[in-house]
């Protein structure tokens, strides 16, 4: 007889790959977005500042923590940003999406060593070896 964990393999494999490794990613109504969680901006307003206030003082204890924003622009599309870091350096994936769930400009996995703030506010992960773009996360009131 043979082993069916031999036939079941290649079926889980083709289902993994079918699906993805993580959830799909999709447009997100604000409210959507504001209840998962994410740091929501859409052209002068902030909602959920709070959550980017309680990122920072992790970075500044060294905890490990992350953090996802959504920008809204003019045309409903947004920027998704989403950070990892882990006592030491930050991971950030970022891309558009349309409301019609079309993804673009992905960049994925870009390794930032600090975050700074400018005079005006914004705060930028950068990494001091330039081997990556700064990348701008927030505007601050």
């Amino acid at each position: 007889m043979r082993n069916p964990l031999r036939l079941l393999a290649p079926l889980f494999l083709f289902l993994f790959l079918l699906t993805g490794c993580g959830p799909q990613e999709k447009y997100l109504p604000k409210e959507e977005a504001l209840s998962q969680g994410f740091v929501v901006m859409d052209g002068l307003r902030t909602e959920n500042s709070e959550r980017f206030e309680v990122f920072l003082e992790n970075i500044g204890a060294k905890r490990a923590d992350t953090l996802d924003i959504v920008i809204f622009d003019l045309t409903g599309s947004q920027y998704v940003v989403h950070v990892e870091y882990d006592g030491t350096q930050f991971l950030a994936t970022s891309y558009f999406m349309t409301p019609k769930s079309e993804k673009s400009h992905e960049v994925r996995e870009r390794r930032y060593s600090d975050i700074i703030m400018t005079s005006a506010k914004n705060y930028f992960l950068v990494n001091q070896e330039k081997t990556e773009p700064d990348l701008w996360i927030f505007q601050g009131n």
